[in-house]
């Protein structure tokens, strides 16, 4: 059970980052998934 959990909480925080789609409609994390999305863009960039 515990190693299910952190699973699934791994794909639901990339779901939203690969997707703009889903992005767009989760407006409550808006501020932390642009947070995200400018990190990964860092890294993808670096």
């Amino acid at each position: 059970m515990s190693r299910d959990k952190p699973k699934e909480f791994f794909k639901e925080k990339k779901k939203p980052l690969i997707t703009s789609d889903d992005f767009d409609s989760s407006n409550d994390d808006s501020a932390e998934e642009q947070a995200n999305m400018a990190l990964m863009a860092q890294a993808d960039s670096d």
